[in-house]
């Protein structure tokens, strides 16, 4: 699940000025990763991810963005499994308002929950993204 979802073939994208968001809370089942911009492709490279607002229940942002599970969830705000050739860019993104919530006692290879999480190969330049709040708690 993820509002962009980029595999094979696929290089060079800018993906800027969108808001990501989920009215209803959703229940997740056992191995669904769940994602704003999700890009799977070790061969890809030089992508621009900017400016983009992930979470909440409005395109405002506001309100909380609900997941729930009694497995291990995989929740990534931005997720790049990328190649190791010309540096991508994660620039002056917005990742907040986010609640995951499971019974599980499980774990997964990524953890739960990530902000911005880059595979082992991929090159980026990570800069002026905002996780959570700066000015309180309980964004995340």
């Amino acid at each position: 699940h993820a509002g962009i979802n980029l595999a094979g073939f696929t290089s060079a994208w800018i993906i800027e000025n969108n808001k990501f968001y989920q009215q209803a809370t959703r229940t997740l089942t056992s191995g669904v990763q769940v994602s704003g911009i999700y890009i799977n492709n070790t061969a890809g490279v030089n992508f621009t991810i900017r400016g983009n607002q992930i979470g909440g229940t409005a395109a405002d942002g506001t309100g909380t963005m609900t997941y729930t599970s009694t497995t291990a969830p995989l929740y990534s705000g931005i997720h790049l499994l990328i190649g190791s050739g010309v540096e991508s860019v994660i620039e002056n993104n917005q990742i907040s308002n986010i609640a995951c919530t499971t019974t599980s006692t499980g774990t997964s290879a990524n953890g739960v929950f990530s902000g911005i999480y880059l595979g082992s190969s991929a090159v980026a330049k990570v800069i002026g993204n905002t996780i959570g709040s700066s000015t309180g708690t309980g964004s995340i």
